[in-house]
């Protein structure tokens, strides 16, 4: 037993020596093959003087960067300073979020694979910074829009021209709501604001930025050939209208047929405190005033007798009068002689209710106060 394990020692190590002075030979032979003494052994590049490479080594394709005989990826300081590498080149890539380009975080415009962005120290940037265009001021990478120091900037720079700030559209000029004459696609406009200017300036009428003649509407005003809000009746190109202070006016106002009553710039009919007012004027004939139709006298519904196209008429509360008034029989109006039916009671000549047999036209009837009787009556 004692005879066999050293034996199998003695072969064991044969068999190590063998191997290491095969692969010191296979060393030997790669340097001696190559004249500049830089060889990968098993995938370890090493340099001339048979260390495992550290630093910049031409590999007989191209120049690498290596550590410890391997093509670098991470950071490591080269003559450059630190670098970003990556297999053995300078690296374009993210690294915990900044953006390196050849190596170095990203400063000036940069292709990051998805789209172009504006770096600095490997962000994408915002605020002010200066590119071929000059200085800029950038969002997340991109020509920036927004308020900055109350400047509007629309694609990088203070804007001039029409952008939407978020709230609505707006006319700019230098980064500010422009106020003034300029030019867009329309041709020149006044603007209030960034706004088409609408309203008096300097004297000067405008509509939508545009100088106007009058006997138009801005801002829901009516303007007169004057200039003026409108104080009469005018053609606003829908038809006539009363205004006043540039309104359709509504309520009381004098014109050429006096005091009147208007409604919508129109002559009114309505109400106003008891009052009934028909075209204008307190109501003098048959308006229907919402609940029905009446006749009016001065406003009022009339009571007494009148004329209306039908004749002279007895009236009540607005109504033909229908009953007893002042000891006249009236029905539709008209005075009565008796024997006849007013409101469903008939009466008598005598002008009061039957209480007897009358015909009333169409047959006889015996009347208690002046309704037909069915069975016994006292």
């Amino acid at each position: 037993m004692k005879v066999f394990k050293k034996v199998f020692l003695m072969f064991f190590s044969l068999l190590l020596i063998f191997h290491l002075g095969f692969n010191s030979i296979l060393f030997a032979e790669n340097i001696n093959e190559n004249e500049k003494k830089l060889v990968y052994v098993e995938n370890i590049f090493y340099d001339e003087n048979g260390k495992s490479a550290n630093g910049w080594y031409d590999d007989g394709t191209e120049w690498y960067f290596f550590k410890d005989g391997k093509k670098h990826t991470g950071f490591a300081t080269d003559g450059n300073g630190k670098m970003y590498f990556k297999n053995g080149k300078y690296g374009t890539a993210y690294v915990d979020k900044i953006f390196y380009e050849e190596g170095k975080t990203a400063n000036g415009w940069y292709d990051d694979g998805s789209d172009w962005y504006f770096f600095k120290n490997g962000k994408k940037h915002t605020g002010f910074a200066t590119d071929g265009n000059g200085k800029m001021y950038f969002k997340d990478g991109k020509y920036g829009k927004g308020y900055v120091d109350k400047v509007f900037y629309g694609e990088g720079k203070p804007a001039d021209w029409w952008y939407d700030d978020g709230t609505g559209w707006y006319f700019f000029q230098k980064g500010e709501k422009f106020t003034g004459i300029a030019k867009d696609t329309s041709g020149y406009k006044y603007f209030i604001n960034g706004k088409y200017g609408s309203g008096i300036y300097n004297d000067i009428l405008y509509k939508d930025g545009i100088k106007s003649e009058g006997k138009v509407y801005v801002n829901g005003i009516f303007y007169g050939e004057d200039l003026k809000p409108a104080n009469w009746w005018y053609d606003d190109g829908t038809g006539w209208y009363f205004f006043q202070k540039g309104k359709k006016h509504t309520g009381f106002a004098t014109d050429g047929n006096g005091k009147m009553y208007f409604k919508y710039g129109k002559y009114g009919k309505g109400y106003v405190d008891k009052v009934f007012y028909g075209e204008g004027k307190p109501a003098d004939w048959w308006y229907d005033d919402g609940t029905g139709w009446y006749f009016f006298q001065k406003g009022e519904k009339f009571t007494g007798i009148a004329k209306d196209a039908s004749g002279e008429k007895y009236f009540v509360d607005g109504k033909y009068g229908s009953g007893i008034y002042n000891d006249i029989l009236y029905k539709d109006g008209v005075k009565s002689e008796g024997k006849v039916y007013v409101d469903g009671i008939f009466y008598g000549e005598d002008l009061k209710p039957a209480n007897w047999w009358y015909d009333d036209g169409t047959a006889w009837y015996f009347f208690q106060k002046g309704k037909k009787v069915y069975g016994l009556c006292n």
